[in-house]
């Protein structure tokens, strides 16, 4: 569900949310990959984890990730 990517170094973080159950749980789930290019030998997606997540207690939901980069402290992975 709607995912977001950025790029950050030498690497690609992919942010994607999903639903862990009835609304509003869910999860925003990130993976990494050296490259975009399925031909490239370093290409593979690798899991990189939780980043943020509901557990249906609160008044909002883990969905829709929108990443930004302050390129000082920048980092994934």
């Amino acid at each position: 569900m709607a995912p977001d990517i950025i790029r950050i170094g030498n690497r690609y973080c992919l942010y994607v949310a999903r639903n862990i159950g009835a609304q509003p749980r869910a999860e925003i789930n990130m993976i990494w990959n050296k490259t975009l290019d399925p031909n490239s030998p370093d290409y593979k997606w690798e899991e990189g984890g939780v980043v943020a997540s509901s557990d249906g207690l609160e008044d909002c939901n883990a969905i829709d990730p929108g990443v930004s980069l302050i390129p000082t402290t920048a980092s994934c992975g």
